[in-house]
């Protein structure tokens, strides 16, 4: 799946998270394609329980369907439910549609991150309170191995 043009994650990285024990893959098909996934982790920093989405990504052929909101709002409650206080994620500063939607969903720039996708190419570090997200998906388990979420309608 073609989501990143040179700064996705590799198959290793993906692999590493689909083992860990902290962390899960979320994947929406639609029909027998893959339109879209995000990696979760856990961590603790400074005895507080965080969650980190290390990358959400969707199909070019798919974008514009909902379906990073989808993965988002799906994001977020796996987060909260596994016990984070607060959701963490980096965004290129550049990608307009990616930090728009993160705004929506009560992200705040917390810091930025100099030349972090390549010389010239800032990143930025943004945070919200883990809460319940909407959704009329079942919660999903913590643990390792991806998550199916059903989107064909």
């Amino acid at each position: 799946m073609a989501c990143f043009s040179d700064d996705g994650l590799s198959h290793a990285v993906l692999g590493h998270y689909l083992t860990a024990r902290d962390s899960t893959i979320l994947v929406v098909r639609r029909g027998s394609a893959l339109a879209g996934f995000a990696v979760l982790r856990l961590a603790r920093d400074r005895g507080r329980a965080i969650a980190i989405i290390v990358s959400i990504g969707v199909d070019p052929e798919h974008r514009g369907n909902g379906i990073g909101r989808h993965l988002l709002r799906e994001a977020q409650r796996w987060c909260q439910q596994a016990g984070a206080e607060c959701v963490q994620l980096k965004v290129a500063q550049d990608n307009v549609v990616a930090l728009a939607l993160y705004r929506s969903h009560g992200y705040r720039v917390v810091g930025r991150l100099p030349h972090y996708y390549g010389v010239g190419r800032d990143g930025l570090r943004m945070e919200r309170p883990a809460q319940p997200a909407a959704s009329v998906m079942d919660p999903l388990k913590s643990g390792p191995a991806s998550a199916m979420i059903p989107t064909d309608r």
